[in-house]
């Protein structure tokens, strides 16, 4: 009896076929072994698959499979085919292109596919949906002819039409074959028009409204009168269309209109006042913005004024010339005539004059002229010409006039004299209110004093600025000058200076620069000049001035080496420390050393890092070092377990060679430090860097057998999911530890084949232990 996915092949008989029957009946007459044998089912996948419609598209992953294993079929759609489902035997199995499943028995498949159909009309719009409509589309299969006519509506026309924003025609007709599904638009636009307006006259007015519209809207034309222009009417074609200023029509063409207006005339009156002032030209009728001129012709002994209407003056020329906007009364003003006599003296100080003002015509004017102070009256002139000597002048008025007063200033000696130590200028003649200025001008070694007149001092000024009033006598007096000489310290800590003080022109002074202790003399400066660079320096004093001596500090060196070189480093050192300015040295120990002191010559001065000392030589300090040690303590674990070697004290560094060596019944296991694994090999090398205690761990191998050893054998190693152990006998028991000792397997009366998932194992290494009738072995395995 065949299981599923078999089929009975025959009977045989100590190998030879006896029956293809899976029924067999015979008779025994011997002994043997009967067998009957079947084959695992195979099946055509090939054979047994179909595509509907064959154009519809293919399929891939057909072929021969045996009963159980897995075929996965895929669909192909062909180029504008979608694929449906999948039937099995008719009957829907799957929608999906891919579909796989186990092979069990023979079946139709069928992959069905359907050609792709497409909504146009819902894929057409018609953008603005006012602007038109679309006749043809529908609904087409992939690969059929679709003609689309777009329709403008009333007051709109066609652009182009658009296949996803694309332009892709202009024609109002457009057929293309239906690949695909895509965003189709006819696209219209509104008729626009222009609407063109003037004016006629072009002064007479503005128009405003003309300009594009579009189909349908509304237009409005405003018509505005311009200055002195009355509105009429619109026309078109010279055809009367409206009266009114503002003309609104709905608009469906182009249109070109007219607004027409009438210029305005006006009365233009004109009078003169007084009658008897003048007479009048231009007055009469003109038209809008006409030029109107108006003349006003004085009458004898008259001026004219200006032009005034409604009382407000509008110009003051005689002929008034302007553009007539409107009705106008205006009236020509005239004044009876008079004159302006001007007075005026020269110089405008050597004196007053009296008498000028307004004189009507034949009127008589007097002028007074009147000397003032240093001054003397000359004559008087007209227009340069001399009409009198007498301070007083009366004549006929019979036009304006400018009368000016000559004036003459009186004149004085002005005497200077000096003492001895100077000389002066500025002495000699002067007018009156003249400016004399006096100068004292002191000999070398000498200062000016003052000025005296009659004894009494008059000014301190060398300069002496005075106005002339009369004659004077001056004396300018010296006398000889003391000097001071300021001796000063830089810096103020330097040192000291003698020999400043006050001093007479020509006097010896003598200064000394002395300086303190940690500084030594430099030079002497006055102002930015270099003097001298001697500490004593005499000069001949002639003048007032301010001696500087400056002083520096001497500069040490400060060096250090660090001892042993490799032990640290050093900072702080120089070359230029001024005296009793502090020097800080700092020494920076390297990994594996420790500081000692810092020594000068020899003798220890700190133990500390840092050294801060006060500077007054130069002098060499040395950091020392010393290296660190470390004692490294080893020791077995159990003691009876083996030897360890290699502890004991070690400089920084330094390599360390610990060496576990196990005894008879004990085998080694690994090295730890704080119950942590540090090393899986007996011999474990480091260098020297802290204290350390070290612990080699042995296991016992008691029980194991030294003769009759099982085989034993672990696979994969390293291992990820599951680890086989076979052994060459039958297994009691296995263990399964972590490198540090933790138990975390156990199985007992196992075969010698043993499967072991690991998966849940933390990444390492781990210890097995198998025990059998003969022997206890140990061995180590990889989880990764």
């Amino acid at each position: 009896i065949p299981e599923d996915g078999y089929h009975f092949l025959n009977w045989t008989f100590n190998d030879d076929e006896v029956s293809t029957d899976s029924t067999y009946t015979f008779m025994v007459i011997d002994s043997g072994l009967y067998v009957a044998n079947f084959e695992l089912n195979s099946y055509d996948i090939t054979a047994m698959v179909t595509v509907n419609p064959t154009e519809g598209g293919s399929v891939t992953g057909a072929g021969t499979y045996n009963y159980g294993e897995t075929c996965t079929l895929t669909a192909v759609p062909a180029t504008g085919y979608h694929f449906v489902n999948w039937t099995k035997n008719g009957q829907e199995v799957s929608t999906d292109l891919t579909y796989t499943f186990l092979v069990s028995e023979a079946a139709e498949y069928a992959a069905n596919f359907e050609i792709n159909s497409y909504d146009v009309s819902a894929m057409v719009t018609v953008n603005p949906i006012e602007g038109g409509t679309v006749t043809g589309a529908g609904t087409f299969n992939y690969g059929q002819t679709c003609t689309l006519t777009a329709n403008p509506a009333t007051g709109y026309h066609f652009v182009n039409w658009t296949k996803n924003g694309v332009e892709i025609s202009t024609d109002t007709i457009y057929s293309f074959t239906v690949t695909e599904e895509a965003a189709y638009a006819a696209n219209f636009e509104i008729n626009s028009y222009d609407i063109a307006a003037s004016a006629n006259p072009t002064a007479g007015g503005t128009i405003d409204g003309a300009g594009t519209y579009n189909h349908f809207e509304s237009c409005t034309l405003t018509a505005t009168e311009g200055e002195g222009y009355t509105f009429v009417n619109w026309t078109e074609n010279g055809q009367e269309v409206a009266t009114t200023l503002v003309y609104t029509f709905t608009v469906s063409g182009p249109r070109t209109l007219v607004a027409n207006f009438s210029l305005n005339s006006y009365d233009i009156a004109a009078s003169a006042n007084p009658t008897a002032g003048g007479t009048i030209d231009g007055a009469g009728t003109y038209n809008h913005f006409e030029s109107c001129t108006l003349t006003a012709t004085e009458g004898e002994g008259y001026t004219f004024v200006n032009w005034t209407e409604n009382g407000q003056e509008v110009s003051t020329d005689t002929t008034y010339v302007f553009t007539v906007t409107g009705p106008r009364t205006l009236v020509a003003n005239f004044s009876l005539n008079s004159y302006e006599i001007t007075v005026s003296g020269t110089p405008t100080t050597g004196g007053t004059v009296t008498g000028e003002g307004t004189y009507n015509h034949f009127a008589t004017c007097t002028l007074t002229a009147t000397p003032a102070e240093g001054y003397h009256f000359v004559k008087w002139t007209l227009n340069g010409t001399e009409v009198s000597t007498s301070e007083t002048y009366s004549f006929t008025v019979t036009g304006a006039a400018d009368y000016v007063a000559h004036f003459q200033r009186n004149k004085y000696a002005i005497t200077v004299t000096h003492t001895t130590g100077g000389s002066t200028t500025g002495g000699g003649n002067y007018n009156h209110f003249a400016i004399c200025t006096l100068r004292a001008i002191p000999s070398t070694g000498y200062s000016f004093v003052n000025w005296t007149e009659n004894g009494q001092e008059v000014s301190t000024d060398a300069t002496y600025v005075f106005t002339v009033t009369g004659p004077r006598t001056l004396v300018a007096n010296f006398e000889q000058n003391i000097y001071t000489i300021t001796a000063t310290v830089n810096p103020s800590s330097g040192g000291t200076v003698t020999g400043a003080g006050d001093f007479t022109h020509g006097e010896i002074c003598t200064l000394t620069a002395t300086p303190n202790e940690g500084f030594y003399f430099v030079q002497w400066t006055k102002g930015s000049d270099v003097i001298s660079t001697d500490e004593v320096i005499s000069f001949e004093v002639t003048e007032s001035a301010t001696y500087r001596a400056h002083f520096d500090r001497f500069v040490y060196s400060i060096s250090a080496d660090a001892n042993p070189e490799e032990g640290g480093t050093i900072t702080g050192t120089g070359d230029s420390f001024q005296y009793n300015t502090t020097c800080q040295l700092v020494a920076h120990v390297n990994t594996g050393y420790h500081f000692v002191n810092w020594t000068l010559n020899g003798t220890e001065v700190t133990t500390n890092t840092t050294y801060s000392f006060v500077v007054t030589e130069s002098a060499h300090y040395v950091a020392n070092f010393e290296i660190d040690t470390f004692e490294i303590t080893v020791s077995a674990d159990p003691e009876e377990g083996g030897v360890v070697t290699g502890g004991g004290t070690y400089a920084y560094g330094e390599e360390v060679v610990l060496m576990a060596e196990a005894n008879t019944d004990y085998i080694f296991v690994y090295w730890t430090e704080n119950d942590e694994v540090v090393s899986e090999e007996e011999r474990f090398v480091f260098n020297a860097d802290s204290d350390r205690q070290l612990v080699a761990h042995f296991t016992s191998t008691v029980g194991v057998g030294e003769h009759d050893a099982t085989t034993f054998a672990i696979y994969p190693n390293p291992v990820q999911h599951q680890l086989t152990i076979e052994a060459s006998d039958a297994v009691n028991m296995l263990e399964i530890y972590t490198i540090t000792g933790a138990l975390v397997s156990k199985q007992s009366n196992c075969s010698n084949k043993i499967e072991v998932n690991v998966e849940s194992f933390v990444l390492g290494t781990y210890m097995i232990r198998l025990t059998t009738d003969k022997t206890i072995e140990i061995r180590k395995f990889i989880k990764e």
